[in-house]
């Protein structure tokens, strides 16, 4: 096997281009030191994040960061989402909104957090005891027609 240094070229000239590829990605990138740490109300942060929103294609991100939060500790946005899907969602995307609303809000100390907050869900009523109760709640003078007329729930 005859060795060819034309080969063995073109491999070293690959290299050297990946290295001077991903040094300019680097040098591309913004530090954290970059941005500072300019102070901003909550509706700079929302303005960010609702532009950040308008970006992304599916309607789940852009419901998460157009959703209401709190700002924590100054530099904190905190979430409550409603389920752990959402959670999910803006956890894949945490790095590349951070860095769009570090970068807008010209702060590099900004943080994300976020909750799980389940919804209060009410039992349906199931039974028609529980099915009367209910509608004896909202129209308390359905117990006392009930009563009148004898009835009895079970046929």
């Amino acid at each position: 096997m005859a060795f060819k240094s034309s080969r063995f070229k073109s491999v070293v000239a690959m290299e050297e281009s990946v290295v001077q590829d991903v040094q300019k990605q680097e040098g591309h990138q913004p530090s954290s030191d970059q941005f500072g740490n300019r102070s901003f109300t909550k509706e700079e942060a929302s303005d960010a994040l609702r532009a950040f929103a308008d970006q992304r294609d599916s309607t789940t991100e852009k419901m998460i960061f157009q959703s209401d939060f709190e700002l924590r500790d100054q530099f904190t946005i905190h979430f409550k989402l409603l389920n752990k899907l959402k959670e999910d969602v803006l956890n894949e995307l945490k790095q590349e909104m951070l860095d769009f609303v570090r970068k807008r809000l010209q702060n590099s100390s900004i943080q994300v957090s976020s909750e799980v907050t389940a919804e209060e869900t009410k039992a349906k009523p199931r039974t028609e005891q529980e099915k009367f109760e209910a509608m004896a709640k909202k129209n308390p003078a359905l117990k006392d027609l009930k009563e009148r007329l004898g009835l009895d729930l079970v046929y």
